[in-house]
């Protein structure tokens, strides 16, 4: 079962929190010092701010996964490198390692395995281990090796989930579970508003996207605005906070219209779920409600069309793959199909192991000479890692499900919006991630984060108003959930 909540905290004693804090000092040291070279003045203030840093981060470690938060969806490339290969989140988590040694010290014990997610991730690596293992001995010689990808995503496979790690054991109180939350909306409002900048300035711009990070593709920006659209609606409707609400929804109807301009044909159907699942819930709503609450719905869409561009709502409805199609994302349906019908090959050749994290590219290039990727998580993970990790993944979305049904039903009244929005977030990404290579990103990992800290939480607001639930097994069902070990929450 998931061991009960516990908040961190230094250990006492004076000493004790001086040598922690000394170390975290030199450890930032050596790092600005292995990085700025040559000038001494610029070496002396960067080492300032890095022990002003340490320190906070060492205290307040939940700081330290906003900020590797920021650098996940706001960037793409290192801004603070170490051997070309260590970037400045990735000297925050060594940092953060400090405080988690002191955790694990505390608990005598790494609870964290118990989570029945993180044992999932697990066994997904161990697969992608012995699937790069048996393609090395399929395929000795890599055809295409600037197309090879496989170091790449194993790095960031195992980066990914060291983020989860950190995020289990420091964003442990409700408050942080919202400060994290909101910090998320506010990072993706940062990236729709450079993607809707250009079109705002009336420039000639086919489909909006941002300049840096995750929403560079105009795809994946759709996702986004739709992740916090979703979280906001829930919020307005059971959320607290009327300071809070008379902003949420002037964003979400920014976030829907930037989804719009996206011209994403996946971000359309995943807004066509939104909508229907708003107006599904609004059965249980008392009638003046549920009449207020279709006129909202109402005057939002047909803003939306008002404000939307033409051009994009054009290519969004259009899915036609034949060669005389004119609209605009004819030859994209076309490209797509071409690929599916390769992987399902490729998929068929390799069945229970696959080719191999990260050579799909090149094989698809070698092999059928199209230098593309799935565009479809489903298709990726079977095709690079066979069926083994394809199942492993869908139990781990299907846990995570089950967990924030429960959630919904007997978990914390103030987050009741939260786990209501992350559900049907989660039924949107399974919706995008047919379209995208997405499984390996930061939302599946911040999805899962969350629902995880949520169950943790729980017990206390349980305490708080005398209530004691009866335990449910997570997922136990049947052989693979005891194989789990999944929570009593």
């Amino acid at each position: 079962m998931i061991s009960q909540n516990h908040h961190f905290a230094l250990p006492s004693g004076k000493s004790r929190q001086l040598a922690i804090c000394a170390g975290s000092f030199l450890l930032f040291l050596i790092l600005v010092g292995l990085t700025l070279k040559g000038d001494p003045l610029l070496w002396f203030f960067a080492a300032i701010v890095g022990v002003m840093g340490a320190f906070v981060i060492v205290h307040k470690p939940h700081f330290g996964v906003l900020i590797i938060l920021i650098f996940w969806l706001l960037q793409r490339s290192p801004l603070f490198s170490v051997l070309r290969q260590l970037s400045l989140q990735y000297v925050v988590g060594l940092i953060l390692l400090i405080p988690l040694a002191l955790s694990v010290f505390r608990d005598r014990k790494i609870w964290v395995v118990e989570v029945p997610q993180v044992r999932l991730f697990l066994a997904i690596g161990a697969l992608f281990l012995v699937s790069t293992w048996w393609s090395n001995l399929m395929y000795p010689d890599t055809l295409l090796p600037e197309l090879d990808e496989t170091l790449a995503w194993m790095r960031a496979f195992v980066v990914m989930f060291g983020f989860l790690v950190f995020f289990l054991y420091f964003i442990d109180t409700q408050r942080k579970i919202e400060l994290a939350v909101w910090f998320a909306i506010a990072l993706i409002a940062v990236s729709a508003l450079s993607a809707m900048l250009p079109f705002l300035k009336g420039e000639d711009v086919s489909r909006v996207r941002s300049d840096f990070g995750i929403a560079e593709n105009s795809n994946r920006l759709a996702f986004m605005c739709l992740f916090a659209s979703s979280l906001l609606w829930f919020y307005y409707n059971h959320g607290q906070g009327l300071v809070k609400k008379g902003l949420v929804l002037p964003a979400f109807l920014f976030f829907i219209v930037t989804a719009l301009a996206s011209g994403s044909r996946s971000g359309f159907l995943q807004m066509l779920i939104l909508m229907g699942i708003i107006l599904r819930e609004q059965k249980s709503w008392s009638i003046t409600k549920r009449i207020q609450g279709m006129f909202l719905v109402g005057s939002l869409v047909v803003l939306l069309l008002a404000l939307a561009p033409a051009a994009q709502l054009t290519r969004m409805t259009s899915y036609s793959s034949a060669a005389a199609a004119r609209s605009t994302g004819g030859k994209s349906m076309r490209d797509r199909l071409r690929t599916i019908y390769s992987a399902v090959e490729l998929a068929a050749s390799n069945p229970v192991l696959g080719i191999g994290l990260g050579n799909f590219i090149w094989m698809h290039k070698a092999y059928y000479g199209i230098e593309n990727a799935t565009h479809n998580s489903y298709l990726w993970m079977l095709t690079e890692g066979g069926i083994g990790v394809l199942v492993l993944y869908l139990l781990l979305f299907r846990t995570t499900y089950r967990m924030l049904r429960q959630l919904e039903a007997r978990g914390p009244p103030d987050l009741l919006w939260l786990s209501k929005g992350l559900r049907v977030n989660l039924i949107l990404f399974m919706v995008f991630t047919a379209f995208a290579n997405f499984w390996i990103s930061i939302f599946v990992y911040l999805i899962v984060g969350l629902t995880v800290c949520i169950t943790r939480v729980r017990p206390q607001w349980n305490r708080g108003v005398g209530i004691v639930p009866r335990p449910v097994a997570v997922g136990s069902d049947g052989p693979v959930g005891r194989l789990l070990g999944s929570p009593q929450i």
